[in-house]
């Protein structure tokens, strides 16, 4: 008898370690600053994408896909930057961001944009992307495709 709750506590304590692993990892995102390139050291003649986001592991997934869409256009420059840096903070304020929200994409200093006759505003999570928590916004990454075709004039 003595054996089995030995094993038992055992059992508990790794699946324990295990847990508290997995909570660091999935929180620890991409570093608080996360950058492509560091604020302001863009090159002026590019188009420039700033994404301020949280250091969460559902944003992830998003600034992949984001990166991707950018990364297909020749004359833009990315920068992410968590809301937790002190770039991220100063460029926050900076714009007046000051909800809670899992990410913000600003092109060319914006994050609203005409498409299709439609304002379309790059806040929080794309439609279809969010969590019990926070819910989708209202725009998709064929907006974001379609934002910066419009600001670079072409397609990737």
């Amino acid at each position: 008898m003595r054996y089995g709750k030995m094993r038992n506590k055992r059992w508990l304590a790794l699946i324990t370690a295990l847990s508290v692993l997995m909570l660091a990892t999935a929180c620890s995102g991409r570093g608080n600053s996360s950058t492509q390139l560091a604020l302001g050291e863009g090159n002026p003649d590019h188009v420039q994408v700033e994404v301020l986001h949280l250091n969460h592991w559902p944003v992830k997934g998003v600034l992949d896909e984001i990166e991707e869409i950018v990364a297909a256009y020749d004359e833009t420059d990315l920068q992410l930057l968590s809301f937790d840096s002190s770039e991220g903070k100063a460029l926050a304020k900076e714009r007046n961001i000051d909800g809670h929200t899992p990410l913000v994409v600003f092109i060319n200093g914006e994050k609203d944009f005409q498409i299709n006759g439609n304002t379309v505003s790059f806040y929080s999570f794309p439609d279809g992307s969010g969590t019990l928590m926070m819910g989708g916004g209202e725009w998709t990454m064929d907006d974001l495709d379609a934002a910066l075709a419009q600001v670079t004039g072409g397609t990737p």
